[in-house]
């Protein structure tokens, strides 16, 4: 089983630790899971993918105007880190993620999962208008 650090500091992090404590039965929950089509794996898989995770980042940058050293300085971080996070080469942190939300109104679910339900519809426009296909 995999272990995660008593202080994550990425969303992965994050996103592990919080079902450590679930109990799955294995008669319901478990047998539901490993019936479910394949489709559905690979589309989460997919979905919270690190290029695809980078994709939605740089479409947050584009949609509000930003150089990639503008975002770099807004998150007091270096550009190189920035364009790891974006091109999916290293995962964002969960402190710069939340200056994201905090910053841009943007949702975590969005970053991690690409769901736009619950952003104010000016955020979402944003989005497309930078290139968003939901």
């Amino acid at each position: 089983m995999m272990q995660c650090s008593p202080y994550p500091n990425t969303i992965a992090d994050l996103a592990i630790r919080q079902d450590a404590n679930k109990v799955i039965d294995k008669k319901s929950g478990l047998a539901q899971f490993l019936a479910m089509p394949n489709t559905a794996h690979h589309t989460m898989a997919e979905t919270m993918a690190p290029t695809a995770i980078g994709g939605r980042l740089r479409l947050i940058r584009e949609a509000f105007g930003l150089s990639k050293s503008e975002i770099s300085d807004m998150l007091e971080i270096e550009r190189s880190h920035w364009s790891r996070f974006e091109g999916g080469q290293r995962a964002i942190p969960y402190d710069k993620a939340s200056r994201l939300v905090d910053r841009f109104g943007v949702s975590l679910d969005f970053i991690i999962l690409g769901r736009i339900s619950g952003m104010e519809f000016d955020t979402v426009e944003k989005l497309r208008r930078a290139g968003l296909d939901a």
